[in-house]
């Protein structure tokens, strides 16, 4: 069925919502249900439905924001339902084609009303890696949450998952110096990522400071050095 859907809802707030869906077939047809976009991970529903000829079937789902989310944001996820093809015989060989259709909504999330929740805290995150087969200490700071930290000496190349809530943006330091010698390149989910500083701490290690959206999944960060820093010496 046409038409937007479009919810105001508050951090900590759960809504419902129903798609309106009608198949043109003459027999009972099962469709599969998903979502996808910024926003995605805040929907629950049902993940098949069967629509019946001649009747609108609705597909009921909740929208749930969490109580500790910023606000602020709209957010415009994606709900699919898609009709698997069945196998056809053309004169190019067989072929599948599924239908699909989409809905899209519009999520605006009202700012929290607590102050503590409003704003991105940095949070300590020492991480461990073994260089000449000695382990040391990597400093790092970040408003996400940051996983799957480690080191491959051969590659030269740090990785890391930060995670947040999507439509926020997040703030990560990292100090590298004793892995990894500058100058430094960067990619994020495998691209290119150019919007990162150069920094330098109270006792003067040098660091990186970059900057995020967060998405609907991990954001996915390499960071490649010149060269391997020296070991340390004890």
């Amino acid at each position: 069925m046409a038409g937007p859907i479009n919810v105001e809802i508050k951090p900590g707030e759960t809504r419902s919502i129903a798609w309106g869906l009608i198949t043109d077939k003459d027999e009972l047809n099962a469709v599969n249900i998903s979502a996808d976009g910024l926003g995605a991970e805040f929907l629950s529903f049902p993940k098949r439905v069967n629509l019946v000829p001649g009747e609108t079937v609705e597909v009921q789902a909740n929208i749930s924001i969490p109580f500790d989310y910023p606000g602020g944001v709209k957010l415009n996820p994606t709900m699919l339902a898609t009709e698997p093809g069945e196998r056809g015989v053309t004169s190019g060989g067989g072929g599948i084609i599924n239908v699909q259709m989409a809905k899209t909504l519009s999520i605006i999330i009202g700012e929290n009303p607590f102050p503590e929740f409003r704003e991105l805290i940095f949070k300590p995150y020492i991480q461990k890696a073994k260089i000449a087969n000695r382990e040391v200490s990597v400093p790092v700071e970040s408003t996400s949450n940051i996983t799957g930290f480690t080191f491959d000496e051969r590659e030269r190349m740090i990785t890391f998952k930060a995670t947040g809530y999507a439509g926020t943006n997040g703030t990560t330091i990292i100090y590298p110096s004793k892995l990894l010698e500058a100058p430094y390149f960067l990619t994020l989910d495998d691209k290119a990522f150019t919007n990162f500083t150069l920094i330098n701490s109270t006792t003067g290690e040098k660091g990186i400071k970059i900057t995020y959206p967060h998405d609907a999944m991990h954001d996915n960060f390499s960071i490649a050095g010149a060269r391997v820093a020296m070991p340390p010496t004890r």
